[in-house]
């Protein structure tokens, strides 16, 4: 599965997926980022892991994976009794958390998706962690491609959050104020993807290094200071 998947997914079977497209990404961004008609877009939906499709997440587990498909099908083809408080629900879509199997049983749903952008769109960089989507390429393919996510995704559970998802590029295009939702988030500096930065602003990197350094701080004053001498 992880070679059916590695063209694009780099969350399951790929050691340090997160850093290979975060690295991969940076080098084409400041390799390119004067290239006024390239755009990025980074993907975002809403609580992804919960509302994929659970008929079509079995149907392809049991054409790609079907020596694991009746454990599968134990699992996930009827819903399962959640207790909350004095009350339960009966929860019919996505994967449960904590499930080992969760990650490559929503990619394989979510690579559906993810083929039907490669085919539709010419892009120059397309990467996946589990649900993070990173997308470059012209203006207009760009474009394309969040369309595809906004009309084919749903039928799969995957719902855009359109205020969470981002356009970004540092070269000014104008095709990118008409071919683009309204709501959609542009930030000007730059973004963060998938906890590092991508952006040639030093002052917005200084910034989120800054962050993440003073969060791991109190986090660290959370814990007696025995433990910390401890895990050292």
């Amino acid at each position: 599965m992880a070679y059916y998947l590695q063209d694009f997914q780099f969350g399951v079977g790929v050691s340090g997926g997160a850093e290979a497209i975060l690295h991969a990404v940076n080098m084409y961004f400041n390799k390119h980022h004067m290239d006024a008609s390239l755009t990025m877009l980074t993907v975002d939906f809403t609580n992804a892991f919960n509302l994929v499709d659970r008929t079509t997440m079995l149907l392809e587990v049991c054409k790609l994976c079907p020596s694991i498909s009746p454990w599968v099908e134990y699992l996930y083809g009827q819903p399962a009794r959640l207790y909350v408080g004095d009350y339960y629900i009966y929860p019919s879509t996505g994967v449960q958390q904590g499930d080992p199997l969760g990650p490559l049983l929503f990619a394989l749903e979510l690579h559906r998706l993810i083929e039907n952008i490669n085919e539709q769109c010419s892009l120059s960089l397309q990467a996946w962690y589990l649900d993070d989507g990173t997308i470059i390429g012209d203006t207009t393919e760009v474009a394309k491609a969040l369309a595809v996510v906004q009309t084919q995704g749903p039928e799969l559970g995957l719902i855009l959050n359109i205020r969470k998802t981002e356009i970004f590029w540092p070269s000014c295009d104008d095709r990118r104020y008409g071919m683009f939702p309204v709501g959609i988030s542009r930030p000007d500096n730059g973004v963060k993807l998938l906890g590092g930065a991508v952006s040639i602003d030093v002052e917005f990197v200084k910034e989120l290094a800054i962050r993440r350094a003073e969060k791991a701080v109190d986090l660290m004053q959370v814990y007696p200071s025995s433990m910390i001498l401890r895990a050292n």
